[in-house]
């Protein structure tokens, strides 16, 4: 309750949080949490499982190339992790029979 003769303070206003934690600038995101690139095309980071699909092409780490970071592009054939999230990625098994975990989908400029 307010006191005659005491003056009204403006209250801070809380700190803005995007919903889905940081987004860098220049990125976006949808209602669903997945990023959007400059033109608005759906980054798939490989960490859900809804986001990969057999014979959609993948960029994989292949496990002797976890130290390098190397990534190799293939089609994947069976989907391996079965949870629906994974923070270092879904593990795939490709058309090839190589193994990894996805870290994204190719980008356009390497010829999808």
């Amino acid at each position: 309750m307010i006191e005659p003769g005491e003056a009204l303070r403006p209250q801070p206003k809380a700190a803005a949080k995007s919903a889905g934690g940081f987004t860098a600038p220049g990125r976006k995101r949808t209602l669903s949490g997945r990023k959007l690139t400059a033109w608005g095309k759906s980054m798939i980071d490989g960490q859900k499982r809804s986001d990969i699909r057999p014979g959609m092409r993948v960029e994989i780490i292949l496990k002797k190339d976890q130290r390098t970071g190397k990534r190799t592009v293939g089609i994947v054939r069976d989907i391996l992790t079965s949870a629906a999230f994974h923070s270092r990625g879904i593990k795939v098994r490709l058309e090839d029979g190589r193994i990894g975990r996805v870290q994204g989908a190719p980008s356009e400029a390497q010829g999808n």
